[in-house]
């Protein structure tokens, strides 16, 4: 079963500004860092693992337990117990750790948008094809606002032979409810 790639979407975007207030304690040298950074690394390991990611979920199961270790007055990196300076070597691994994770979770979230992309370009060919075919007028431009109206549009589309390989692509890419909201948004394009 394919995902809905727009809520992965808004949940690494979701993730991305967590993030974003955790590097801002960071920043202001506040005391929930500690506690914040915790809980955004168990939130990005629960959505990695609803994913389906365990990669990613090992990932972020390891940046837990190097902060955690760092937390325990141990440094991370040495494994020695830090009798000096010990706020500095774990402010330096949640820095190092709020880095790693942004970089994974930018990098998840661009795949995810590069997919979506990939996805609105070829239904938007789709449609101009059905469009110089005939299969879509303006009257269906216009009035094909609701979801039902959408998927009765695509099904009556792609059921032309020369448009069901492109269908077919496209749901190779995302999942039917993802082409329905491309779909939507292409359309709005059409009537602004």
């Amino acid at each position: 079963m394919q995902r809905l790639l727009h809520k992965d979407e808004q949940q690494f975007a979701e993730l991305l500004r967590t993030l974003t207030g955790t590097f801002q304690l960071y920043d202001e040298r506040k005391p929930e860092l500690h506690d914040s950074l915790l809980a955004l690394l168990d939130l990005a390991g629960a959505t990695f693992k609803e994913h389906g990611r365990s990669e990613r979920e090992s990932f972020c199961a390891s940046l837990r337990a190097e902060f955690t270790t760092a937390l325990r007055g141990i440094n991370p990196t040495t494994l020695e117990k830090s009798a000096v300076r010990r706020h500095e070597m774990q402010s330096s691994t949640a820095f190092r750790i709020m880095q790693a994770l942004e970089s994974q979770l930018r990098a998840d979230l661009l795949e995810v948008t590069d997919t979506l992309h990939r996805a609105e370009d070829l239904i938007g060919q789709i449609l101009l094809a059905s469009i110089q075919k005939g299969l879509i007028s303006d009257a269906d431009i216009r009035d094909t606002v609701t979801q039902d109206a959408i998927e009765t549009l695509w099904r009556s589309i792609a059921s032309d032979a020369d448009i069901a390989l492109g269908e077919k692509r496209v749901l190779l890419i995302v999942s039917r409810f993802d082409v329905y909201l491309l779909i939507d948004t292409l359309l709005s394009g059409l009537r602004a």
